[in-house]
């Protein structure tokens, strides 16, 4: 009988012995479980930072692009009216340049006339200011 009690008493002892082995398994477990959740929070949280960043960067990106374009218009809209002003005084500069040598001419042809007319005038003798 006694044999008996010692063996249930060992086998009691051996059982609560795995018993305590299982819950500080499980126990284990649990806190392994909890910091592999938290840490897939945490990388979680790093990956929607990041999702923001790059969205931010994307946008400021797109911003400087259509700031470059709009400039980059902006100056050949001005090389263009600068070439098409630059036609323009060429024209004007050629056409007073034309007008001078018209107005020359013209003043050319009044002194001859001028000149003819006084010495018609004085008989032919020719004028002392000359």
């Amino acid at each position: 009988e006694e044999g008996r009690v010692e063996g249930a008493r060992r086998g009691r002892e051996e059982a609560e012995g795995r018993l305590r082995e299982v819950e500080d398994a499980l126990s284990r477990a649990g806190q392994e479980s909890a910091n592999a959740r938290a840490e897939v929070e945490a990388l979680r949280k790093e990956a929607l930072e990041q999702a923001h960043l790059a969205g931010d960067a994307e946008r400021a990106l797109e911003e400087l692009q259509e700031r470059q374009r709009r400039q980059k218009e902006e100056e050949e809209s001005a090389g263009s009216t600068l070439a098409i002003q630059e036609s323009e005084l060429k024209q004007l500069h050629h056409k007073q340049e034309t007008e001078i040598q018209a107005l020359k001419r013209q003043l050319v042809a009044l002194a001859a006339a001028a000149d003819g007319e006084a010495k018609r005038n004085s008989g032919g003798v020719p004028n002392p200011n000359e």
